[in-house]
């Protein structure tokens, strides 16, 4: 009989949790690209904040990162969360993620609340956007699949765990 202490496979509980953040990260990319830079506006007159060079940015997309995970105690923790600190929401001639204000910046926030919810027509050019719910989507995601993804990583750094054993909130 093998008896293994929770502190000797804690290291091994660690690559399995960092597996599962890479697993739901790269869903919620796939999610961003299917839900968010699928959408077209009515006119096609999408701008990335270049004078003359239509298209997307990425830039929301690639704002979005995970953590290392850490052990707190008997708990490991990592987060999917944004970049805040790229500054990826910078005013740009003629305008980008919804800042026609020079000099201005839109939060991390609410882009996230604008592009999930939707976006009334704004009058300063604009146009109104039908909602995108791609957090929604992600939670769903994570409600659905988030114990089958991590007990396929324990076993996968050989640990054989039931289902149940992982926590999250959004």
């Amino acid at each position: 009989m093998v008896i293994k202490t929770l502190t000797s496979i804690m290291p091994s509980l660690q690559k399995a949790m960092d597996n599962t953040a890479e697993e739901l990260l790269n869903a919620l990319m796939k999610i961003i690209e299917d839900v968010v830079y699928s959408y077209h506006s009515p006119t096609n007159d999408w701008t990335n904040g270049w004078d003359g060079d239509y298209g997307r940015t990425g830039q929301f997309k690639e704002s979005w990162e995970k953590s290392k995970s850490i052990i707190a105690g008997n708990i490991i923790k990592t987060e999917i969360m944004q970049n805040i600190t790229q500054n990826f929401l910078e005013y740009q001639e003629p305008f980008s993620h919804g800042s026609e204000y020079k000099g201005g910046e839109i939060s991390a926030e609410n882009l996230d609340d604008i592009i999930n919810n939707g976006l009334r027509d704004t009058g300063i050019g604009f146009p109104e956007m039908q909602p995108r719910p791609f957090w929604a989507d992600f939670e769903k995601y994570v409600d659905t699949n988030l114990d089958d993804i991590f007990v396929r990583n324990c076993m996968g750094v050989g640990l054989l765990v039931n289902k149940g054993l992982v926590g999250y909130s959004f």
